[in-house]
């Protein structure tokens, strides 16, 4: 096998597996929305905070009786209806990050098998490297769009 082919497959391995746990990351993160409440005169408590990922979060509100901490899941406040995050765009988030990460994964998987096979050109082969990796970024893209 080309040592420049070879080169380039492994470069690819650790873009996928870099981006697979950049994304992860990203989800099992708390701080996707942050806020800061106000009262009803419009004044700041250093004691008020809501954090949120996509599908956990946690807040904080002092009303005058001491902070109280709440833990709360992002997809039973969709489902009752309250809560800050609207029911469609975070559906759809969800679903394109779940597709990325499907793409990411079968890029992984086509590189592994590129690195024991030699070369062909179909999409196991480099040009399959190409295909996956531009599917997988065009979903994540389509998140931050």
């Amino acid at each position: 096998m080309n040592s420049c082919r070879r080169l380039s497959i492994f470069t690819s391995l650790v873009m996928f597996v870099g981006a697979l746990s950049l994304v992860v990351a990203s989800l099992t993160t708390d701080y996707w929305f942050e806020s800061t409440p106000i009262n009803e005169k419009g004044g700041l408590n250093k004691n008020n905070f809501v954090h949120s990922g996509l599908l956990k979060g946690s807040r904080q509100l002092d009303w005058g009786l001491g902070p109280r901490y709440k833990p709360f899941s992002v997809y039973e406040e969709i489902h009752e209806g309250y809560g800050f995050v609207s029911k469609t765009p975070w559906i759809f988030t969800i679903f394109f990050i779940a597709l990325g990460l499907l793409w990411n994964v079968v890029g992984i998987i086509i590189c592994l098998v590129n690195t024991v096979i030699k070369e062909n050109d179909t999409v196991a082969g480099p040009i399959g490297i190409y295909l996956w990796s531009m599917l997988a970024c065009k979903l994540v893209i389509r998140i931050h769009t």
